[in-house]
């Protein structure tokens, strides 16, 4: 629920299977060493954040913006993993 009593939507706005289909192609991104394809999907996630959930939101703004650093440094592997367990977490299945 929102301050004023409204249900809040996943991820301000995206639903779990838009969330799952940014995790599938930020893994898919990770796989091909495809650093712009990872850092619009890490984008995408930091604007999808609902600061509604203050706490929520600070920690996974946070986690994402190592992995944008991660990214840039051309280092995959901690951002392949935030993904796939988010996207575990969500329920999507993998391709």
């Amino acid at each position: 629920m929102t301050r004023d009593g409204r249900s809040a939507p996943d991820g301000a706005g995206r639903c779990p299977e838009e969330l799952g289909e940014l995790c599938r192609r930020g893994i898919e991104g990770c796989e091909a060493r495809d650093a712009e394809a990872v850092r619009r999907v890490l984008m995408a996630l930091i604007e999808a954040l609902n600061f509604d959930y203050r706490d929520a939101a600070t920690r996974l703004f946070e986690v994402y913006d190592v992995c944008l650093r991660r990214v840039d440094q051309r280092q995959f592997e901690l951002p392949f993993l935030v993904l796939s367990r988010m996207r575990m977490t969500i329920g999507t299945p993998p391709p």
